[in-house]
């Protein structure tokens, strides 16, 4: 199966509740930009998968570089 295919490889399996934090911080940040005089920001409700992919590493890494 693929388990014995992808010996070095662990699967994450991202939580309704992951997403909803996520989604939290994306809502504050846009409205803070807002704030600063930036947007109206249109689309982008739910959190994209890269910005769910930062937000898990920086819970599981001591340090994260993105490019």
């Amino acid at each position: 199966g693929l388990r014995l295919e992808l010996q070095d490889v662990r699967a994450l399996l991202l939580t309704p509740r992951t997403v909803s934090v996520v989604n939290k911080l994306l809502v504050a940040y846009k409205a803070r930009l807002c704030q600063a005089g930036y947007g109206p920001y249109s689309g982008g409700e739910a959190p994209s998968t890269g910005l769910l992919v930062v937000y898990l590493a920086l819970q599981l890494c001591y340090r994260l570089d993105a490019y």
